[in-house]
């Protein structure tokens, strides 16, 4: 990783490893000690796999696919951010070999809506991971225009969603990581919120699948999550 002055964000997928043992709800325990005992961690969010809700229904063209998605699904990931030497540290020295795959991105959060109540740990929220490939012939800038572009109409159709956040990706940390350009997150308070309420009509789902053939070429299977967050300041959202 490229050592800076300023805080890093990394987003990490993982595949749990079977001969460990190590799983999302092992980081969920692992997570206080790691935050309270690493210099310079101020963040560890776990982002523990769960089962795709069987009603959650997608029109084909969101099913997205790509030649080098994951040969398995991933069973979850996780938030780090703090000091370079802090993440780095998290990655190299605590969770690469004691997870079966890590594939890590460093990222830059930006939080579009948070409509979430101020009391944390609905045990009911659920939340999926979307990673995405952009256009080859789309300059950087071209791609961020329209992802923002893409934000008022993200927020106006998809009703059910109560966080919603673009994950721009600018480096993968681990060689034969697939090819990311960012990561879409969209949370929902319940399951019934994300099967009823993803789209608000027949038309908001057609302008939500034209607008993002716009810029996204491919991508791979969204990865569903109950999220476990733990920061050093915990106002922060």
């Amino acid at each position: 990783m490229t050592v800076s002055a300023e805080n890093v964000l990394c987003l990490a997928y993982f595949h749990a490893d079977p001969e460990s043992g190590l799983d999302g709800q092992d980081l969920v325990g692992l997570a206080p000690t790691l935050l309270g005992g690493v210099p310079g961690l101020d963040r560890f969010d776990v982002l523990a796999g769960t089962s795709r809700p069987a009603a959650f229904a997608m029109p084909e063209e969101m099913e997205l696919k790509s030649g080098d998605s994951p040969a398995t699904p991933y069973d979850g990931a996780v938030v780090v951010g703090g000091s370079p030497a802090a993440v780095s540290e998290i990655l190299d020295e605590h969770l690469r070999h004691r997870l079966g795959r890590l594939h890590a991105y460093r990222v830059e959060e930006k939080v579009i809506f948070d409509k979430r109540s101020p009391h944390d740990g609905n045990a009911e929220a659920i939340k999926f991971l979307l990673s995405v490939q952009w256009f080859a012939d789309l300059p950087a800038s071209a791609v961020r225009r329209s992802w923002q572009v893409h934000e008022p109409l993200a927020e106006r159709v998809h009703v059910g969603s109560d966080r919603y956040v673009q994950w721009w990706v600018h480096e993968s940390l681990d060689e034969g990581a697939p090819a990311v350009g960012g990561i879409v997150e969209m949370g929902f308070p319940n399951e019934e919120a994300l099967v009823k309420g993803f789209f608000d009509s027949p038309r908001g789902e057609t302008e939500i699948v034209q607008d993002s053939a716009h810029f996204i070429a491919g991508g791979h299977p969204r990865v569903f999550v109950k999220e476990h967050r733990f920061r050093t300041d915990p106002a922060v959202k």
